[in-house]
């Protein structure tokens, strides 16, 4: 019985000494890792970026619409019956080719009217004219009958050249693209016979952001691409407006696209895209990290400190002058050189002058 009892005894007293042990090695551990902890708590950790020249291929997509300058909606001078259309749609014309004729009939018969009372102007006026330069008529007379010719005269040359206005004329060559009017019409001013265009050269009309006026001049080419027919061709910039736009800070810029296969018509959707950045590689860091100190722009730099054997950097508080922010990027002018260390992570958290080190996970 003793046997049995005293066994588990030992056994017990065995078990609690090596459970103790255990125990005091594992607070002993313990201790320590909260120790390093409590030094690591102590030290500012941060990510670098290294700075190097960045070439930004960001570009904007701009929209526009194909035109001509050569659509002509033709149109008469004067009111009259149509007598006949010489052309139909799509049919080539040449400059100065006839498109319709207007009857002249009535003018032609109030021609002649009106040189048969010229005819009797003509003898009054003679008459009175001898007689005045013998004096035997008074001066009102003669020049009543002076004036009563030279007003038949001046109606005659007048109705004569509405008769050579009887003619619609085309004043460019291209292609008959709509016929409005028919025979037995009246034509009246204003009112469109026939339209004619040329589209052998094209004209892209498109509004520009201020931001990219100085990246265009002209006589500068460009492509131009219309997505409606997949076709890309070179234009040249013809005009640049002198005005900006004040509710969308935009200027109208024209180009001029060669058509001479007339592929491109007329309200075609247009695209252009323009680099954001033109001045190649440059300093750019992420935008996040400029800071403002009142009117000026700093960022956090780390400075490897020398002969330090725990590897710690020295914050710099470094000022810079701005460009153009593109795509989330900030291009720095003055301020920043290639190599120099870029404090990213954690970079709100520090100062000018403390002690850094570097993050395990940069």
């Amino acid at each position: 019985m003793r046997t049995y009892t005293v066994y588990p005894i030992v056994l017990c007293l065995i078990g609690f000494l090596g459970c103790g042990q255990n125990k005091g090695a594992n607070n002993s551990h313990e201790a320590t890792s909260q120790n390093e902890v409590a030094l690591d708590a102590s030290k500012i950790f941060v990510t670098l970026i290294e700075v190097d020249l960045t070439d930004p291929s960001d570009s904007v997509r701009l929209v526009g619409a194909s035109s001509s300058p050569n659509i002509i909606e033709l149109s008469t001078d004067m009111a009259g019956l149509i007598k006949s259309i010489t052309v139909d749609e799509g049919e080539k014309v040449r400059k100065g080719q006839s498109i319709a004729h207007l009857d002249n009939s009535l003018i032609r018969a109030e021609i002649n009217t009106l040189e048969t009372q010229l005819n009797l102007a003509q003898v009054a006026f003679e008459k009175q004219e001898r007689l005045y330069n013998q004096d035997v008529t008074t001066e009102i007379q003669y020049l009543e009958a002076k004036n009563n010719k030279e007003v038949l005269e001046s109606s005659i040359a007048s109705l004569k050249t509405r008769i050579g206005k009887n003619k619609v004329t085309t004043p460019i060559s291209g292609v008959v693209d709509k016929v409005y009017a028919t025979v037995g019409n009246v034509a009246s001013p204003g009112f469109p016979i026939a339209r004619i265009v040329n589209f052998i050269e094209m004209e892209v009309a498109m509004d520009i952001p201020e931001t990219y006026i100085s990246q265009v001049k002209e006589g500068d080419t460009m492509a131009v691409y219309f997505p409606t027919i997949d076709l890309e061709r070179i234009a040249t910039v013809g005009y640049m407006s002198q005005v900006i736009n004040p509710i969308n800070r935009t200027v109208n810029v024209l180009l001029k696209v060669d058509n001479e296969d007339n592929l491109i018509k007329h309200n075609m959707l247009a695209e252009i895209h323009m680099n954001q950045y033109a001045k190649g590689p440059s300093l750019f860091i992420p935008e996040q990290l400029v800071q403002q100190d009142n009117d000026e722009y700093f960022i956090y730099l780390a400075n490897p400190m020398e002969g330090d054997s725990s590897s710690g950097y020295e914050v710099i508080k470094q000022e810079v002058l701005l460009g153009v922010s593109l795509g989330g990027l900030r291009e720095i002018r003055e301020g920043l050189s290639i190599g120099d260390l870029v404090i990213s992570e954690n970079y709100r958290g520090v100062d000018e002058g403390d002690k850094v080190y570097l993050s395990p996970r940069n």
